[in-house]
């Protein structure tokens, strides 16, 4: 570049000092992560060392979930990018998946256990159709953990010709890609999928070693921070340790500091930066008593408001959230307070930033502090009102498609069945439960038995491996239950929620025909002792013993309550395996 610099009058130099400089692999063989390898000084390090004038551009667009950003928001820019909330209530898109993956040291440097969940997780997003849209990059920390998942990858293809059409970029796709931490840079993706690779040696181990490879060196904090901002939608880190197992007494690595942060951020959300900053998360914080005014008012109309939507300086001052679908936001309201008045112009105040949020989903109802003050319960009956307007508009859509794309109660009555005979929907739903648990309890006698082992079974005898009462069903029924239980009372697939109830049921035998947990298989118990553990929905085990059935048994609530969606009904049902059984033949099934 110093050649085209000489030519010029004037030179605009552009980059991120923050992020990776060239690095000296492009003028040798070297493997791309060797540890001898060093970062060449950049012409954007030498114009800032030389003091020129410079100008840092604060705006962030590329996510479309803000706290993607954060946590480099927090620790690189100093939080001076201004973000935008997305109109979802997710409290992150980063999220933390645990393999119990063992790290292969000397020459093989990889991870086989990390990079099958990891090939398996791409291959289950691809075959379902709701996230087909969506591309996906694989970003490993060292050379020999992309060629093993690339190999896993090779695998995959040849037995799914369906995800073939996603390796191959479109004027509509952009392809699948695994790229190591070295050549990543200038790349995006809609989702990122991170492979740390790095573990204990040995099963269960819960030491390591503090060698990250390319993270230790110096400016590793660097290469980091490209890993983890490549993704416009969403992260999801495979990790074979915990957080903790990161043992900063052992290293002085800016980067290994920041990784073992970053993991907790993965796991807890933005309140691991708020813990790490001792400051206060999740609480009402108000920018202005007028503000808070406002909330209090369209709560006392039935209204859940939350309030400073967003993890940056730039906020929702008021989200409410939708009655119909918690995991959004019905609509945005701003009041002009602080945050508005400090944008320069009017324009960045009005236009630019309702693009933005418009473009991120939100519906924006605004509230002038002179319209309030004049008459305050003229001022909220009106955004009252708007919000209803809102939610009818909503659910006028909602009948609208339902109507067109639906199964009718009439669809679902057999044909065999006679006109006076017809059972409604709720029937039959009752009816299925009703069949799954009478069947368990009669098959309780003879459970764990080959077939043909035993003589017929007619009646309901009770007995079996637990000495049940006739009548008294086992794990597969209580857990049915739960699952049943959870999708009413969440209004939909809440994966966390479901866990919870398995949890009661385990610990307190909620759900179970004789009070207590007298029957769990060990995956499941294995997935439920690691969702209490560390939170992680995804808790399904990911070894060959963890193929059993369990997921399946407890099945039939999904189907039932997504009846109206085939599609939906396939991926949910993949999703409740995942909790306890994460095989991919256990998802697929």
């Amino acid at each position: 570049s110093v050649g085209a610099i000489a030519r010029g009058k004037n030179v605009v130099v552009v980059g991120d000092p923050k992020q990776m400089p060239p690095t000296s692999f492009f003028s040798g063989t070297a493997s791309q992560d060797d540890p001898d390898e060093e970062d060449l000084e950049s012409i954007l390090d030498q114009a800032l060392a030389a003091r020129l004038p410079h100008l840092r551009l604060t705006g962030h667009y590329r996510s479309k979930h803000e706290t993607l950003i954060a946590f480099s928001n927090s620790k690189y820019y100093e939080n001076s990018l201004t973000t935008y909330p997305a109109a979802d209530t997710r409290k992150s898109a980063v999220s933390l998946r645990r393999v119990d993956g063992v790290y292969s040291k000397g020459k093989l440097r990889n991870n086989p256990i990390e990079a099958q969940a990891v090939v398996g997780e791409v291959v289950r997003r691809l075959l379902d159709t709701p996230e087909t849209d969506q591309s996906i990059g694989i970003v490993t920390l060292n050379t020999e953990q992309k060629i093993t998942i690339e190999d896993l990858l090779d695998e995959a293809r040849r037995s799914n010709l369906d995800i073939e059409q996603y390796f191959h970029s479109t004027d509509d796709y952009d392809a699948v890609f695994v790229k190591n931490l070295e050549s990543v840079q200038g790349d995006e993706r809609d989702v990122i999928i991170l492979s740390l690779g790095y573990g204990p040696v040995e099963p269960g181990g819960n030491t390591m070693s503090m060698n990250f490879g390319p993270l230790n060196k110096a400016g590793g904090e660097r290469r980091l921070n490209v890993a983890i901002t490549r993704a416009t939608s969403e992260v999801v880190v495979f990790a074979s340790f915990d957080s903790s197992m990161i043992d900063l007494s052992r290293t002085s690595a800016t980067a290994v500091e920041h990784l073992k942060h970053y993991l907790e951020y993965a796991d807890k959300g933005p309140i691991a930066l708020a813990q790490q900053a001792h400051a206060d998360y999740g609480i009402d914080q108000f920018d202005s008593d007028f503000e808070q005014a406002v909330a209090y008012a369209l709560r006392s109309k039935g209204w859940r408001a939350q309030t400073q939507v967003g993890v940056s300086k730039f906020r929702i001052d008021l989200g409410i959230i939708h009655p119909d679908c918690p995991g959004e936001y019905l609509a945005g309201v701003e009041c002009d307070g602080a945050t508005y008045h400090s944008s320069p112009t009017a324009r960045d105040r009005d236009r630019v930033r309702h693009l933005i949020l418009e473009n991120l989903g939100w519906r924006l109802v605004r509230l002038w502090s002179t319209d309030y003050f004049v008459d305050p319960e003229c001022a909220i009956d009106r955004i009252d009102q708007r919000l209803n307007e809102i939610l009818e508009d909503d659910r006028s859509k909602k009948r609208d498609a339902e109507s067109v794309a639906s199964v009718t109660e009439a669809d679902l009555v057999s044909p065999s069945v006679g006109v006076s005979s017809k059972l409604n929907l709720s029937d039959r739903v009752q009816g299925a439960l009703l069949g799954l648990a009478v069947g368990d309890a009669v098959g309780t006698a003879v459970e764990f038995k080959s077939s043909g082992s035993f003589p017929e079974v007619t009646d309901m005898i009770g007995g079996g491996p637990f000495g049940l009462d006739p009548g008294q069903w086992t794990d597969d029924t209580s857990l049915a239950l739960c699952l049943a239980e959870s999708l009413i009372d969440t209004q939909g697939f809440d994966p966390a929620d479901q866990l919870e109830r398995y949890l009661m049921w385990y610990h307190e035998g909620y759900w179970s025909s004789n009070g207590k947990c007298f029957d769990i298989g060990a995956t499941t118990e294995d997935a439920l002792i690691r969702f209490e553990t560390n939170g992680d929905t995804a808790s399904g085990g990911l070894n060959d013993r963890s193929a059993g059935n369990g997921s399946i048994m407890r099945l039939a609530p999904v189907p039932l309550y997504y009846c109206g969606s085939p599609a939906e009904a396939i991926h949910f049902s993949g999703e409740s395996s995942r909790t306890t059984h994460g095989l991919p033949v256990c998802i697929d099934a």
